[in-house]
């Protein structure tokens, strides 16, 4: 049961109010009675300093109207408790005292955070940032069947008789400083979940199991220690931290499935210069071991990473704007293309997929990707409804992905890709004469690249039969020349050369050879 001074205190300034000591309860004899009438409560008689009879003395016991300054001339009832504290019997001195030692030894207290592992973590109150307001507390407590209205003094004290009464004290913990400690010191300690792994070694899958994580609740855990102290702090706590499971997103039993070889396609890249050849290697390596879960996406460009120097990429020949260029990562459209032909062929969801502007060489119209950083890309979804593992190899000569799963498809469904040309016009080089170069002088650039309008074709076959034939949307390709520069200015004929005159004879140059480190001299060297 909690006491409320304001009850009393509102209640008393408007009607009359009876004082009358608290001894006199007590006692079956008569008992005399002031009476004081007006709107501040009456106040509590005390001795006079002669020690002949009770005076009222307004200054000792009220600080301002509503407000009660308790002192020890009396002692606080039996059965009033502040918090946890039994302050029965106690002067109101003595209360104070009581109540700054029970909270002086309990912030510093061992405090204790138990997981449900078994494991403790210990500290105090005081590393919590936890703090109380006692404030009016003892002037309750010492009101509390003493003073007051004699109806109500008479009530709180048979309450006192059968029960006890709490006055409750605010407390207060410092959230920075509380939440701090849960992530400093335990939820430091949680362990984080691990996905299984899948790779492919000598022709089969090798899968490392996944790891189940547990992680600390920052929020509901610092809710628990509130909760505890607002039910009344004690000498030595213990709260439950509170946990929850952290599941890996793949796992080892999901992997288990991946068994098939869904879709592959290979192209050729043996003539591409050293620059392009490693720009592919780069590319296929960040591809490769790739995991697709049911229904996530691939972006082909984001996995590939920028084609830029610090992410291993090289100068190489790429097509801008209709035009070749040299940029880093030049190539990578030849692993975009490569992907996108074995994920058609694993039956995949195509989310997006550019043709390039103009042809190339190493795949049929419509069957090329191209992808571009920000600009480009080719995204496509594992619709498998199982998880899907991409396998990618590019050993200088050829360029190879292929896409394992499980295979749910019938055994007796095939399917085929074909290239169609609706229109392709031949692009011959274009010759150029230039006057203002002599006669003699050959200059070409660019390659000849037919303008084209294709698209590509699915073929379903159910035991041989055709049974469906899906078109792709249509693709154009621009053409671009080869141009040959040549000179078409006339040479003047030479002069003959003069005759030395007798005695001299022309200046003859003098070989150099390569004989020191560093000195490239004429010297050609054959490996």
């Amino acid at each position: 049961m909690t006491f409320n001074i304001k009850r009393f205190l509102a209640a008393a300034g408007v009607c009359a109010v009876i004082m009358i000591p608290t001894a006199a309860l007590a006692t079956s004899a008569g008992f005399d009675i002031t009476i004081g009438v007006g709107t501040q409560p009456a106040e509590p008689p005390s001795e006079s300093p002669e020690g002949g009879g009770q005076q009222t003395n307004q200054e000792s016991v009220f600080t301002h109207p509503g407000g009660f300054k308790a002192d020890d001339s009396v002692k606080i009832a039996e059965g009033v408790y502040a918090g946890s504290i039994n302050l029965g019997g106690l002067t109101p001195s003595q209360a104070r005292e009581a109540i700054e030692e029970f909270y002086a030894n309990a912030r510093n207290a061992r405090f204790s955070f138990e997981v449900s592992a078994g494991t403790v973590y210990n500290t105090t109150l005081e590393a919590l940032g936890f703090s109380y307001d006692t404030t009016g507390v003892v002037e309750e407590a010492a009101f509390l069947g003493q003073y007051g209205l004699l109806t109500q003094r008479y009530k709180d004290l048979m309450d006192l008789k059968y029960d006890k009464v709490t006055i409750p004290i605010t407390y207060n913990l410092d959230e920075e400083k509380l939440t701090g400690y849960i992530r400093e010191n335990i939820a430091s300690h949680d362990v984080a979940s691990q996905d299984a792994t899948i790779t492919r070694k000598n022709g089969e899958f090798i899968i490392t199991p996944s790891v189940t994580g547990v992680a600390t609740d920052v929020s509901a855990t610092a809710a628990n220690v509130r909760a505890a102290v607002s039910e009344g702090v004690k000498i030595g706590m213990t709260v439950e931290v509170v946990s929850r499971i952290d599941e890996p997103s793949v796992t080892g039993e999901a992997l288990q499935s991946i068994q098939t070889r869904l879709g592959g396609y290979t192209t050729n890249y043996s003539r591409s210069p050293d620059g392009r050849k490693n720009n592919i290697k780069v590319a296929t390596g960040n591809i490769d071991g790739t995991v697709l879960m049911p229904g996530e996406s691939f972006s082909t460009s984001e996995t590939m990473k920028e084609r830029e120097p610090e992410n291993g990429y090289q100068m190489a020949t790429e097509y801008l704007s209709g035009e070749s260029v040299e940029a880093y990562g030049g190539g990578v459209c030849q692993v975009a293309t490569t992907l996108y032909q074995a994920a058609l062929r694993a039956e995949l969801q195509i989310d997006k997929r550019y043709n390039h502007s103009m042809l190339v060489s190493y795949v049929e119209p419509s069957f090329d990707a191209a992808i571009s950083w920000g600009y480009k890309d080719m995204v496509f979804t594992n619709n498998t409804g199982y998880p899907i593992y991409i396998a990618g190899s590019a050993n200088g000569d050829e360029l190879v992905f292929n896409i394992y799963g499980k295979e749910t498809r019938p055994a007796n469904r095939k399917i085929t890709f074909e290239s169609v040309i609706i229109e392709r016009v031949t692009s011959e080089s274009q010759t150029i004469e230039d006057p203002t170069q002599p006669v003699g002088f050959i200059e070409k650039k660019g390659n000849n690249h037919d303008a084209c309008r294709s698209y590509l074709v699915k073929k379903v076959y159910i035991d041989g039969t055709l049974t469906d034939t899906i078109k792709f949307r249509e693709d154009s390709y621009i053409a671009s020349f080869e141009t040959i520069r040549v000179g078409t200015m006339p040479v003047a004929p030479s002069e003959p050369a003069s005759e030395p005159e007798p005695g001299t004879s022309e200046p003859v140059d003098t070989p150099t050879f390569a004989d020191e480190p560093g000195d490239t001299g004429d010297e050609n060297t054959t490996p």
